[in-house]
Order: structure tokens, then sequence, then C-alpha cells
């Protein structure tokens, strides 16, 4: 899909509107989704044609972005490992003020959705409640890198 930078900034104009007005929040997700989709596609096209050359703000900025895992941040801000539980690739934490706060921010970095992708459980075991953080465990996919052909 080609879109031209004029018609980007309008699509973008209007999904900031849509989830300021609250009103129609299932046609701001699917507008945010193209708009992503879109985007992805822009860098898909800039890598193909710049490899030599160094990469543009916007791409350096969204790779940084992207290098540190959520479960390596929840580490970094002083949570601890043995508090962390999986399923395969699912990462499971307790809701503290600490998770809260880095999960918000990762949410809000990568335009994602807290109850979308860190939605909230109340744990069998214990009684409190975790967090769900979908594809996070990070310990899994590195196993499966090993594994890979």
């Amino acid at each position: 899909m080609t879109v031209q930078v004029k018609e980007f900034e309008l699509l973008v104009e209007i999904c900031k509107h849509l989830r300021a007005e609250g009103a129609r929040p299932e046609l701001a997700t699917a507008l945010q989704r193209a708009i992503n989709r879109m985007h992805q596609e822009q860098e898909r096209a800039w890598a193909r044609n710049h490899r030599p050359e160094p990469a543009p703000k916007w791409v350096a900025a969204r790779l940084a972005k992207e290098d540190a895992p959520l479960m390596q941040r929840l580490l970094e801000a002083g949570y601890p490992a043995e508090e962390m539980d999986h399923h395969e690739s699912d990462l499971y934490i307790y809701v503290t003020p600490l998770t809260t706060k880095v999960i918000e921010q990762w949410c809000r970095e990568h335009e994602y959705d807290r109850a979308w992708h860190c939605p909230t459980f109340y744990d069998q075991i214990s009684g409190r409640m975790m967090y769900d953080c979908a594809f996070q465990y990070s310990d899994w996919w590195a196993e499966k890198a090993k594994t890979a052909p």
C-alpha cells in the first residue's frame, strides 16, 4: 500500500482525534493498526534501499525500543527473578507498583494496549493478581533460537 506523506499524517491526526474523543475506540484501534502496518512497510522499503548508510533517527529509535525486552526491563528495575513464572513464552509476574510502572511504560513506547498484551488474572496458588505478558519470557525464546534449524 502506497500512501503519500500528507495522507499518512492525516490518518495519524484522525486516529489521535478518535482516541481523544473516546467515542469509537474500535475504529481508533483499527486505524492505529493500519498506521502501524504502513509504518512497518516504510521501514522495510527504507531498509531495502539504504542498507549501506546509517539508519535515520526514527528507525534507530524504534530499534532501541525493541532492544530491551520486557523481562529484562523488569529485572533491571529491581523485580526479583524468583517471582517470575512462565508458561512457554508467556511471562507471569505479580501486579505491584513497580511492575505496573514498567509495563505501562513499555506499552506506551510500543503503542500496545496493556489489557491486550498484559492482561491480569488471579494466581490460583497465592491468590494474588498477576500479569500474563504474552510472548515476553525471554529465556524460552533463547532456547528456541538454539534449537532452530
